[in-house]
This record gives C-alpha cells, sequence and structure tokens, in this order.
C-alpha cells in the first residue's frame, strides 16, 4: 500500500503530498522525531483510511480515520500505560497548539509500529488499543 504524506503545520514543506513506500515512511518518521516541535501530520492511505499521527520526541498519539472525514475517529492508547495516563499533550497544528488527552499517550516505538503496519496494510494495528471518540 502507498501513502501520501501531509505536515498539518506547513503548507510549504516540500514533501507534502510525497507518496511514501514503507521504507520511505519510517525514515521520515525518524527524521520528523528528532528535528521539529510537536506537531501533527497525517499518513493518507490509498484504501480510503488515514492516520494522524502526532510526534514529540519519545511519544506521540495516533487517530486511524476514514479519508471523507466522517466518523468513526479512533484514537490509540498505549497498553502498557492504559487510559489512566494524565500528562496531556499540546501539538502544533495550523499554527495553533492543540491539546489532546493523557489517556492518548503512546511511545514512539508503538507510533512507528502502527504506521509501519498501516503502511504495509492500511488496516489498524493490533499493537495498541483504539478508543473511538
Amino acid at each position: 500500500m502507498k501513502v501520501t504524506f501531509q505536515h498539518l503545520d506547513d503548507d510549504h514543506d516540500p514533501r507534502n503530498g510525497e507518496v511514501l513506500d514503507e521504507p520511505a515512511v519510517i525514515g521520515l518518521l525518524d527524521d520528523l522525531r528528532t528535528t521539529r516541535p510537536p506537531i501533527m501530520y497525517q499518513f493518507v492511505g490509498d484504501n480510503g483510511f488515514n492516520l494522524t499521527i502526532g510526534i514529540d520526541n519519545g511519544f506521540g498519539c495516533i487517530q486511524y480515520s476514514r479519508n471523507d472525514g466522517l466518523p468513526p475517529y479512533i484514537m490509540a492508547t498505549d497498553p502498557t500505560q492504559g487510559v489512566s495516563n494524565s500528562t496531556d499533550m499540546e501539538f502544533v497544528v495550523g499554527g495553533t497548539l492543540t491539546p489532546i488527552e493523557g489517556k492518548y499517550r503512546v511511545r514512539f516505538d508503538l507510533v512507528r509500529d502502527v504506521l509501519l503496519e498501516f503502511a504495509q496494510s492500511g488496516e489498524r494495528s493490533e499493537a495498541v488499543h483504539w478508543l473511538e471518540f
């Protein structure tokens, strides 16, 4: 499966609209982790679904949703943390800090695993738990 990258805070990012294969997705994710502030990105699948991912070094958040914007909207939770994690997060989207509840905080290694599985199959990963909101 192919995914298309969208930087949700920088319309001028030269990678916007770039169609990525699996190795390119992981390389880009590693780059974004170390060179950017906490920002949201979208990986649009050619299967009608996408992942919206917030990245901030060692953690992030993941939303799985349809490309057409209709529900359901499903957020990942870290199975080792449960939903009691109270450390809220903020990610920049369109120049505005967007708060994300701490229960959706996911370790970066899980963000990578979920994105890799999505790039391979287009499906939601079972490496995390999913909550509909």
